[in-house]
């Protein structure tokens, strides 16, 4: 009784922990974190079914694992698809203001850059990569962020 409560105890801990360190990290380290569980979970199950000799129950399913798996891995790309054709849609043509091409001050590419006025182009240029490393379509960012971004260090280097 008293391993149980222990288990117990160590167990709200981990939760605990855990919990705090979800609703603190940024969202590309909980996808890594996610996907190493996922790995490290199957990982075990694997070697689980090795050493019980119940291999051959998991190489039976396989073939249905896999169909669901493509048939999973289709609807997320319909979804995304999907996703950006809406997401094109909605609020390009709402203002002008809304349009990355749309005309941009000089203090607006500021704060887009998070500069303050007078920066060097040193600073312009250091502030548009730190951004837009983060912020890229193909880091998981949005074309219209980095359109922004780009806008603002062209307005500011007067290209």
């Amino acid at each position: 009784m008293l391993t149980y409560l222990a288990l117990g105890i160590l167990l709200l801990g981990v939760v605990l922990f855990a919990g705090r360190l979800f609703s603190t990290a940024k969202p590309k380290d909980l996808i890594r974190a996610l996907m190493w569980l996922g790995l490290t979970l199957a990982m075990v199950g694997v070697m689980w079914l090795v050493l019980s000799g119940k291999l051959w129950v998991a190489l039976a399913a396989l073939p249905a694992v896999l169909v669901w798996f493509m048939r999973l891995v289709s609807g997320v790309r319909a979804f995304a698809m999907l996703r950006g054709l809406l997401g094109g849609l909605g609020g390009r043509t709402a203002n002008a203001q809304s349009r990355p091409d749309a005309a941009m001050s000089r203090d607006e590419a500021h704060q887009v850059l998070g500069l303050r006025p007078g920066a060097s182009e040193i600073e312009i240029h250091a502030a548009h990569r730190r951004l837009i490393a983060d912020l890229h379509p193909d880091k998981g960012g949005t074309d219209y962020l980095a359109a922004k971004i780009n806008r603002a260090k062209d307005v500011l280097l007067g290209d």
